[in-house]
Parts: structure tokens; C-alpha cells; sequence
């Protein structure tokens, strides 16, 4: 862990944090009598006293690492609160594509399934975190097309951003999102019984 790394943790910690209050308030007080620069320096002086002695007795570092741990809890949760809402709007998505809104639907379901792995086994996959997110891009980029084609066809004019094969394409790599999510579910979900595994595969 580097020193930057270590104090911007350490400051956000309780321990850090509490320290770093309760030496403000020994400067405040201190002002009063001693003036407000002695006052400033006596607060400096008492955090920095305490934050060395953490360093040494090893608490500081224990509360810095318990403070990242806390904050990569607290990403992963929102990161999986995202991918429910994303799955969710997946579905919730009007395609007027019949093939692309069943493949949507397919990348909804593979979403939740992963998503309920995800939050049993605690456990993450950053690829297939992305790839729920790429596969609200693909469908807005598909319904941007149709949207340009349409109004293309009612007033006779140019395609002026053209997407070769944009139906096949866009099909494929929805195709491939869902299968990544599918191995993602099933490796992080490796030590599930085969009551859970054929669960999983139910939703997909």
C-alpha cells in the first residue's frame, strides 16, 4: 500500500477520523489561550503525533485496511444494485425488432441469474459487470439506427451515419454478452450443488 493510499485510508477510517476531530478540537481549545497559530500547530502536532504511534502500534494500518475493505464492499454492492436495475431495463426496453428484443430479453434473464450468483457467493466478475452495462449501449445504439432509418425512409434523405449490417451485429454481440454472463454465473457459482446449478440454468 503506498503512503498516499495508506493516509487518504486512514483518514476516512473511525479511528483516523476520530484522531483527526479530536486534535481539531485540541487546537481550538488551545487558540483561545495560546492564540490561533499555536493553536494550529499544537492541533498538526497531536494528529500527527497519533497517526505515527498508529503506524508503529500497527492500528493504523488495521484501520486502514478495514476502511478499503469497507469500500470495496460498498462499490460491489452498488455494482450489483446496478446490474439489477440494468437487467431490469433490459426488459423493460420496446424493441421493435422481434429478434433483438427476444435477444435483449435472453441478456435480461442471464443478468439476474448472474446478478443472484453474484450476491450469494459474494464473489464479483468485472468483465461480466461491464458486460450487463455494454448491453444497454448496444440496444440504445440499435434503436438509434432504426430511429435514423425511419426517418430516412418518411422524407427520402441520406443516411448521413450508416451502420452496415447493424441488425446481425448487434444481435452477435448481444449473443456473446449472454454467454459471458452464462460462464461468468457458473464459475462464480462453482462450489453450488447441482440442485442450484440446474436452478441457475432454469432462469437462463
Amino acid at each position: 500500500m503506498k503512503v498516499t493510499e495508506y493516509l487518504r485510508l486512514y483518514a476516512r477510517s473511525t479511528y483516523g477520523f476520530v484522531n483527526i476531530a479530536l486534535a481539531v478540537v485540541a487546537g481550538a481549545l488551545a487558540a483561545k489561550p495560546l492564540g490561533l497559530l499555536a493553536g494550529f500547530g499544537l492541533g498538526l502536532a497531536s494528529a500527527v503525533t497519533v497517526a505515527v504511534l498508529a503506524l508503529v502500534s500497527g492500528v493504523g494500518p488495521k484501520a486502514a485496511i478495514a476502511e478499503k475493505e469497507r469500500a470495496l464492499t460498498n462499490a460491489a454492492k452498488a455494482g450489483l444494485e446496478s446490474i439489477k436495475r440494468t437487467s431490469m431495463r433490459l426488459a423493460s426496453i420496446r424493441m421493435p425488432d422481434l429478434e433483438v428484443a427476444e435477444a435483449m430479453q435472453q441478456v435480461s434473464l442471464k443478468a439476474a441469474a448472474y446478478a443472484s450468483v453474484r450476491a450469494r457467493s459474494g464473489s464479483l466478475d468485472p468483465v461480466a459487470d461491464n458486460a450487463v452495462e455494454e448491453c444497454i449501449e448496444l440496444a440504445d445504439l440499435y434503436l438509434k439506427e432504426l430511429d435514423d432509418q425511419s426517418t430516412e425512409r418518411r422524407f427520402g434523405t441520406d443516411d448521413n451515419d450508416p451502420v452496415t449490417e447493424a441488425k446481425n451485429r448487434v444481435l452477435n454481440e448481444l449473443k456473446k454478452r449472454a454467454e459471458l454472463l452464462d460462464r461468468a454465473a457458473l464459475a462464480l457459482d462453482g462450489d453450488s450443488s447441482r440442485e442450484d446449478l440446474l436452478s441457475i440454468k432454469e432462469q437462463l
